[in-house]
This record gives C-alpha cells, structure tokens and sequence, in this order.
C-alpha cells in the first residue's frame, strides 16, 4: 500500500468522523515488550486476557525470521483490538525501532485504524524513539510502563559486566547474552551529554498523548522485594522528565515491582477510556 493510498484512506476516515461524531472509531493496542522478554509476555502477565475481558479481542502477533523479514499470524477481528510484536531484546534501540515501524505499517494495512503503542521498560524507550525517528504514521498515543526514559543505573552496571571477564566467561559458556546486549545497555545509561538517551530526550516529539504508569520505588513490605521497582528509578519512569515532553504526559502511579502484571490492563483501559 502505498504512502497516497494511505493518506486516503486517513482523510476517509477523519471525514467520517467529523461527519459522524456519534460513530466511534475502534482501535488497535500494539504491546511492546521489553529487555530478554518476548510478545507472549503480554499473553503470560494475564494483560492480554484482561483486556480481551473488556472488549479488546486479540488480533494475532508479529514476529521476524532470520533476515529479520515480517512474519504474521493474525486474525480478523472487528472492533478495538490488541496485537503483540517480536522483537529482538539484546539489538540496540535503534534496530529495534526500525523493525517496530515496519510492524506499524503491516499493522495498519490490516487493520487502518488509529495506533496506540503500550510499551513495557525499554519497549518503552523504543517505541519513544520509533515515533521521533520514522514519525507519528498513524499512532495517536503512546503509553509507558515502568520505562527508563532518563535510563538505568542498571545499564552501566551491565555495560561494565560486558566488558569485564565474567562477560567472556558467560559466552565461553553458552551465553553471550552480556555481550550482545552492549549496544542496548549502552543506549539505557542515564541520560547526560553525549549519551543516547541524553540526545533523544532533547528531540521534538509528535503531538500525540502521552501516558506514563510508574512504579513505585518503595516496597509496601520490605521483605517483599517484588513490590518496588529495582530495576528503573521512579523520576527516570516520568515523561515529564523528559526535556522535550515536559509537562505532557499524564502521570499513573503504580505498585509492583518492575515486571507486567494483569492489573496493568486497568492502567491501559483507564487511559485509553
């Protein structure tokens, strides 16, 4: 489909509903997973489901071969819908932000509707990227769970892990996974001249909504490590930190600990609702 076809079809659209105000437009949540996760998260967390419960239905994945070409296992659905995207975890944010647009555009060739993109820790920070580095397209809201927006302190950490011996001695036995995720951790260190982040985060960004759910950094039982986020510090998770997006994002607080759960498909309905 071509970028004519698809603005045609975007001004159809936009006549209806100026013309038709009543008539409610249905949508499409693309979920964003994050670092060593998959799509199937999405399902495991129970927010699939739970979203399924409130009249999202589940409208198939999209994942990517050895040549990183699309891969589809979809469904027709009718009416507001949720997919989930593959992505690969240990590339730097830049790959995996080109193959998410390439996503969006195999998505809305199914499904022509409006885009809302649901990232989780550093999906976040690519889907973030995604809209500033390929444009808006068709996604009219981004919403964030738990995402290092200003960076990690735990990414120097691992950046140092990588480069150190026991980053070696993991893939001599079998897991490189430290070693190959050193340009993603390079891109989550905290944001400060000359960094990643410290870049992105001084660049225009489209003029859609922005939602940021943020966990807590202090655990309702301290013997309960699974109740605060130790992995993203609370600020970092805030787009409203963010220099360019200061004072346009609205802000959920959330317990929990770092990793998705079902009740963060409230969160989202909340929001979209």
């Amino acid at each position: 489909m071509t970028n004519k076809i698809r603005a045609a079809i975007g001004c159809i659209l936009s006549l209806c509903l100026l013309l038709f105000p009543g008539v409610s437009q249905s949508k499409t949540v693309v979920f964003v997973h994050g670092y060593m996760a998959e799509g199937s998260i999405w399902q495991y967390s129970g927010v699939v489901e739970r979203m399924r419960q409130n009249g999202w239905s589940f409208a198939g994945r999209y994942g990517f071969n050895e040549r990183y070409e699309v891969v589809q296992d979809v469904k027709k659905q009718r009416g507001n819908a949720t997919v989930t995207v593959e992505l690969p975890w240990q590339d730097s944010i830049a790959d995996q932000a080109e193959l998410l647009n390439r996503y969006l555009k195999a998505i809305y060739i199914n499904r022509p509707e409006p885009i809302i993109l649901v990232g989780h820790s550093a999906g976040g920070v690519v889907a973030r990227y995604g809209i500033v580095r390929y444009g808006v397209g068709n996604v009219i809201s981004l919403i964030s769970i738990a995402t290092p927006h200003l960076g990690t302190p735990m990414a120097e950490l691992a950046m140092l892990a990588s480069n150190s011996p026991l980053g070696i001695f993991m893939q001599d036995l079998g897991d490189p996974t430290l070693v190959e995720s050193r340009k993603l951790f390079r891109d989550l260190i905290p944001a400060r001249p000359g960094s990643f982040l410290g870049w992105l985060n001084q660049q225009q960004h489209p003029d859609i909504a922005y939602y940021s759910i943020i966990r807590s950094a202090e655990p309702v039982d301290l013997r309960r490590y699974d109740q605060a986020d130790l992995v993203v510090p609370t600020d970092h998770q805030d787009m409203n930190n963010v220099p360019a997006l200061r004072g346009k994002s609205v802000k959920v607080s959330s317990g929990g600990g770092h990793a998705l759960v079902s009740k963060d498909a409230e969160r989202v309905l909340r929001l979209i609702k």
